[in-house]
């Protein structure tokens, strides 16, 4: 982890019922959202969230790499392949074009990694 990196729990609209564990880059964002790293414990719960009934997206694995699709766009598929940092595996979301923005926890068990 580089010096702007930190760990942090990310979310869509402050939706604190389902966060995401994170690595973010302070000096790394899109538009002024998040473009983070999503822990492999977090990856599944994630991508059903993004994934529900399949209504906009889909997704596989094709071992550890993930294939996500736009289920209106037959030729895009994005394959995400895990990246290590501090001896963990998380999946970059950054260039998927999501809104994601850190989480403002109150609860103190989830504030800190």
């Amino acid at each position: 982890m580089t010096l702007t990196e930190m760990n942090v729990y990310v979310c869509f609209d402050n939706d604190l019922d389902n966060v995401f564990k994170a690595i973010v880059n302070n000096n790394h964002r899109w538009n002024g959202w998040e473009c983070p790293y999503i822990h492999s414990d977090d990856v599944i719960k994630l991508l059903k969230y993004l994934c529900v009934d399949e209504e906009y997206y889909k997704y596989e694995f094709d071992g550890d790499d993930i294939l996500f699709m736009d289920i209106w766009d037959d030729t895009h598929v994005s394959r995400i392949e895990p990246t290590m940092k501090n001896g963990e595996k998380y999946y970059y979301f950054g260039n998927e074009g999501f809104t994601f923005e850190k989480a403002r926890l109150q609860h103190e068990d989830k504030s800190e990694l």
